[in-house]
């Protein structure tokens, strides 16, 4: 009988108690406990954003024994009389009792100060990338099921505010419910084509012709319109639907150079298409865009990935092997929204990078900011030495274009060229730089 309860209520992988022990300990508070103490009972959930990573690089081995290691510096921090289980594979829950809320921030502190260190398993020094999201219960409800929702709803907020922890409140539940009904509607959207690819035109600075475009997906909506990426995309990105829109966009993209070979004035274009973290660790990735390369008979010079400074910082070495074999395949490579972080600089020899992509955030700040003409400066000069081309996004203006021009910015693209169109406007794009622009 009581290795039928151990069964039942411990990971086996791990050793920590599991699910079912979380669920059984806020049931009995809830059964114990007046509804007014219930308030100082918190669940914590603590989310491992990259065990997957680990475990396709280095392994299924190490990726357990760096989640259990993980697990202990967690229980190490806890609270006096606080429970501990391993509720998923890559997710840890606290549940606390008796917390004042100076007492939960603290222990919020000095978690996050003890989990931002590195951790060392199998001679391999690792970092796991963690978000946290925490409720108290606050009320009696028959399903404590509810409460770790809450915590997990949470933590996907924490990660899309760029923080480390975030408490639930009900507003977060009612975006999240708008973000799940539109996840839902998104899937079907894939499927009945609803899709389209917007291109933004990229010109050579030097003689301002049109070079290239990047593509850019927009959702034709039945009832709201047109809906930008930057209302689905992140959501998709929780999800396996990224790699779907993926695959979307790279077939589109070619199938429209197809028709631009056609083209007298877009033959030699270059059409960029963003790809997402999960294609730079998924192994089949570069067989996938060979395919269609191969199926749509095109020059693979002329297609560009990009991928974000960010993505490609998670996980350079499991990306190394990917973006190599996609080099090799002639497919031109873009780091985009390069400079948010200084630690990519490093490897900017050691990976096979076409361009970059200086951040919008730079770009905005160069008329009246020394220290980003500096920084955007130098990234071309470097850039220049190592024989990448740099690109400026986000050009709103003529003297932003031409300050980048006199800094040897090889590419523009922004508002001031032109806003992503539609294929048929693009195809009648031409740039007149003194030309007024459309608002």
């Amino acid at each position: 009988m009581k290795q039928i309860k151990k069964l039942a209520f411990v990971d086996s992988e791990s050793g920590f108690p599991n699910r079912n022990a979380v669920l059984s300990l806020l049931d009995s508070r809830m059964t114990s406990l007046e509804e007014g103490d219930l308030a100082r009972v918190n669940v914590f959930k603590v989310v491992c954003e990259n065990l997957q990573e680990i475990e396709m690089a280095f392994g299924a081995t190490v990726g357990l024994d760096a989640i259990k290691l993980f697990g202990e510096r967690i229980r190490r921090n806890m609270p006096q009389g606080a429970h501990l289980a391993r509720a998923r594979r890559s997710e840890f829950t606290i549940v606390t009792d008796n917390l004042s809320n100076k007492e939960k921030h603290a222990f919020l502190r000095s978690l996050t100060s003890s989990l931002k260190n590195s951790i060392r398993t199998n001679g391999i020094n690792l970092h796991l990338e963690y978000r946290i999201g925490y409720t108290s219960l606050h009320e009696k409800i028959e399903d404590p099921d509810v409460f770790l929702q809450r915590a997990r709803i949470a933590s996907l907020y924490a990660r899309k505010d760029h923080v480390k922890f975030r408490e639930y409140n009900v507003l977060i539940d009612e975006n999240t419910k708008e973000s799940l009904s539109l996840l839902g509607e998104l899937r079907k959207a894939i499927e009945q084509e609803r899709l389209e690819l917007y291109y933004q035109p990229k010109v050579l600075m030097s003689d301002h012709s049109v070079v290239g475009a990047e593509a850019l997906a927009r959702w034709n909506h039945s009832t709201r319109g047109i809906i930008p990426p930057g209302l689905f995309i992140p959501q998709a990105e929780q999800c396996d639907l990224i790699g779907e829109i993926t695959k979307w966009a790279l077939q589109n993209a070619a199938k429209q150079q197809t028709q631009w070979k056609e083209h007298e004035a877009h033959n030699q274009l270059k059409v960029a298409v963003n790809i997402s973290v999960f294609d730079l660790v998924n192994e089949s990735f570069p067989g996938f865009v060979k395919k269609i390369i191969d199926q749509h008979e095109l020059d693979p010079s002329k297609l560009e990935l990009e991928l974000t400074e960010s993505q490609l910082m998670e996980n350079v070495d499991a990306a190394k092997k990917i973006l190599n074999e996609l080099s090799d395949a002639s497919i031109i490579l873009s780091i985009d929204d390069f400079g948010t972080g200084y630690s990519s600089l490093k490897y900017l020899d050691l990976l096979p990078i076409d361009y970059i992509k200086i951040d919008q955030a730079f770009v905005f700040r160069l008329i009246k900011d020394a220290g980003s003409r500096n920084i955007v400066q130098a990234a071309i000069n470097l850039s220049h030495s190592l024989g990448i081309k740099v690109v400026a996004e986000g050009i709103e203006d003529i003297v932003t274009y031409r300050m980048l021009a006199d800094m040897g910015c090889d590419i523009g693209q922004g508002y001031f060229i032109s806003r992503p169109v539609p294929v048929k406007e693009f195809d009648q794009f031409s740039f007149n730089i003194n030309a007024p622009k459309k608002a």
